[in-house]
């Protein structure tokens, strides 16, 4: 996963960082900013969830058994 700042004045895209080796199917990231949530959710995935704190730059892996339900 690449995250993006968009620069505005000159109509491009500045890239930020790269998340490599993650497997998701779903981003989840939150309006009030600085977090976003990796996750492979679903019956043929394996219930994992990235944290990733933009500000700090730290991933935390979790399970969860009922996420790939």
């Amino acid at each position: 996963m690449s995250s993006y700042n968009p620069n505005e004045k000159i109509a491009e895209l500045n890239k930020l960082e790269t998340l490599q080796g993650r497997q998701c199917n779903c981003i989840f990231w939150s309006p009030a900013g600085s977090h976003i949530i990796l996750a492979s959710l679903g019956e043929s995935a394996s219930g994992t969830l990235d944290f990733y704190d933009c500000d700090n730059k730290t991933l935390v892996q979790k399970e969860h058994y009922r996420a790939m339900q």
